[in-house]
C-alpha cells in the first residue's frame, strides 16, 4: 500500500479482520488469515464470497481457528452475501447510506451479518482514519485501560496523547493490555 492510499478493499478487508479478531483464538490467527485473505486476492466480498465453504473453512483452520473454522466460515460468508446483496458489493456503499452519522453507521454494521457489537467496534477504530467521521474512536476495552493508566476517560482525551495517525494503533495496544490483564507486566516495564 503506498503511503496516503488505502488498499484496494480496505473496508471489506476491516470488516473480515474485525469479525476475525473478536472471534475466539489467539491474536496471531487473525493476523495469518489476514494475511492469507489478501494473498489468494480475497479482498472484496464478490471474490471471497465466490469461494466454495471448504477453501474459505481451510484458510482458518491454518491460521489457527481450528475449532472455529466452520462458524467463522459461515459468518464471513453470510457477511459478503449480504454486503452483495444489499451495498453494492462494499462497505463504502453502507457508509454513504448513513451520511456522515457515525450513529447510523454503527446501527447498519450491526445489521450485517456476523458482526457484534465488539466487532462493530473494533471496525470503527481500524477505519477512523479513512472514515474520518469516525475519528477520534476507541473501544471500550481500550477506554478501560486509558482510563486505567490515567491516559484519558473517552476517545477525544486519549487522541491528545499521540498524533491522529497514531490513535488507532494506540487504542488496538491498550484493548490488547485489558483483554490480557497485561497491566503488571507494562507498569514493571515503564518503571524499569
Amino acid at each position: 500500500m503506498s503511503q496516503g492510499m488505502p488498499e484496494e478493499g480496505s473496508a471489506f478487508l476491516g470488516l473480515c479482520a474485525a469479525m476475525l479478531r473478536t472471534t475466539p483464538g489467539a491474536p496471531s490467527s487473525a493476523l495469518r488469515a489476514m494475511e492469507a485473505l489478501r494473498l489468494r486476492g480475497w479482498r472484496s466480498a464478490g471474490a471471497l464470497g465466490a469461494q466454495p465453504a471448504g477453501s474459505l473453512e481451510s484458510l482458518l483452520r491454518e491460521a489457527g481457528y481450528k475449532g472455529h473454522a466452520a462458524p467463522l466460515s459461515r459468518r464471513l460468508h453470510a457477511m459478503a452475501a449480504h454486503l452483495a446483496e444489499r451495498w453494492e458489493g462494499t462497505p463504502d456503499a453502507l457508509r454513504l447510506a448513513a451520511g456522515g452519522q457515525v450513529a447510523a453507521l454503527r446501527r447498519l454494521l450491526r445489521k450485517m451479518p456476523g458482526l457484534g457489537k465488539a466487532a462493530v467496534d473494533s471496525f470503527c477504530q481500524d477505519m477512523q482514519l479513512l472514515w474520518t467521521e469516525l475519528y477520534p474512536f476507541a473501544e471500550p476495552r481500550a477506554l478501560r485501560a486509558a482510563r486505567r493508566l490515567r491516559l484519558g476517560g473517552d476517545a477525544a482525551a486519549l487522541a491528545g496523547n499521540c498524533p491522529p495517525e497514531e490513535l488507532p494503533r494506540l487504542a488496538a495496544a491498550l484493548a490488547q493490555i485489558e483483554r490480557q490483564d497485561g497491566y503488571t507486566l507494562l507498569t514493571r516495564r515503564l518503571s524499569a
